[in-house]
This record gives C-alpha cells, sequence and structure tokens, in this order.
C-alpha cells in the first residue's frame, strides 16, 4: 500500500498529524500552567506529548500514552495530582471541541442519519457530557462539598476546571481553539490518505 501511495499527499498526512500533535502538547501547557505548574518550557510538554503518543500506539490500550505523561511530569514537578489533572483536562478539552463540532453539525447528522438508533446514541452522549460539564462547573460555588471526602475531591476537580478553561477568556480561547483544530487535523490526516 505504502508503495503506491503518493508521496505528497502521504507527506501531507504526516505533516497534519504532526502539527495536531504540537498543538496539543501546547494545549497540555496551557493546562498545566492553569493548574500552577510553571517553569517547564512548552517544548517540554511537546517532546512529553510525542513519546505519550508513542505508549499509546505501542500498549494495548490509547490511555497508556496518558499514564506516561503525568508519570513524567510528575516526575519533573513532584506534584502527582496537578501532573494527573492537568493532563485529563487536556484530554477533556479536546473531547469537549469534539462536542461543540458534533452540536454544530447535528442539523447535518439529522438528515444523514434521521431516524437511525445511532443518532439517538448521539443525543444523549450529547446530553450527559453537557449535563456532566454544567455540574462539575458548578460544583465549584457549592461550599458544603467541603464536607465530605468525595465532595472536597469533586469540588477541587471543580476548580481545576476553572481555573484551566474558564478563568479567563485567554484561557478559554486557547484551550478551545486549539482543540477545534487538532480536531480540523484529524479530519485532514484523513482526507488526505
Amino acid at each position: 500500500i505504502l508503495m503506491n501511495t503518493d508521496p505528497w499527499w502521504f507527506a501531507a498526512a504526516v505533516g497534519c498529524y504532526s502539527l495536531g500533535t504540537i498543538i496539543s502538547g501546547v494545549r497540555w501547557w496551557h493546562a498545566a500552567w492553569g493548574l500552577k505548574i510553571r517553569g517547564l518550557p512548552v517544548l517540554y510538554f511537546i517532546r512529553t506529548y510525542y513519546v505519550g503518543m508513542w505508549f499509546s500506539q505501542a500498549l494495548p490500550s490509547g490511555m497508556g500514552g496518558d499514564v506516561v505523561k503525568a508519570w513524567d511530569l510528575k516526575r519533573k514537578t513532584g506534584r502527582l495530582r496537578a501532573a494527573v489533572t492537568s493532563t485529563l483536562l487536556e484530554r477533556l478539552s479536546g473531547f469537549g471541541a469534539l462536542i461543540g463540532i458534533l452540536l454544530v453539525m447535528l442539523p447535518v447528522l439529522n438528515t444523514l442519519l434521521g431516524g437511525y438508533a445511532l443518532l439517538k446514541l448521539i443525543w444523549l452522549m450529547l446530553a450527559l457530557s453537557v449535563a456532566g460539564a454544567v455540574g462539575i462547573t458548578v460544583a465549584l460555588r457549592v461550599k458544603r462539598l467541603y464536607k465530605t471526602k468525595v465532595g472536597r475531591q469533586v469540588w477541587r476537580l471543580s476548580r481545576d476546571v476553572w481555573r484551566t478553561f474558564f478563568s479567563s477568556f485567554g484561557r478559554f480561547f486557547a484551550q478551545g481553539f486549539s482543540s477545534v483544530c487538532v480536531q480540523v487535523l484529524g479530519v485532514m490526516v484523513f482526507w488526505c490518505l
């Protein structure tokens, strides 16, 4: 298959994929910055993102790379919780962009998939995702959550979500725009191939 592939289109696909990985590394840097992980250059996050991508491909699960990224960031900073949270929130940012793109595309999906069970599943996933995002964000305002151990963890997660995505327009834009770019580049990879 590779011998019969047009090298220019293949190079374009590799370029789009590489650019998406670089943007994802920068997005992770922004998430870490929101959680007060400072002092590491953006190139560290890009390099570690590439290492994580390799492990995601080599290990049986796509999550292996996230574990490697979080572990390496913890090793550099000594902050396990912030390292894990920044890695998860970077992923959440990409998932949020995917949900946003799906919401924009719903009229097209209704036309293409009207009457199919898949469309109902998409609607259910969107509703649960939006409800979860709103619930975690609103939990920041509920002070009585402090009274239980689980409540304190939910409150901390809510605070971290707020710091990473909503504490300023610049943070929201950086996470949202970069995540949409990564999704579009992923589509471009398949189109080029």
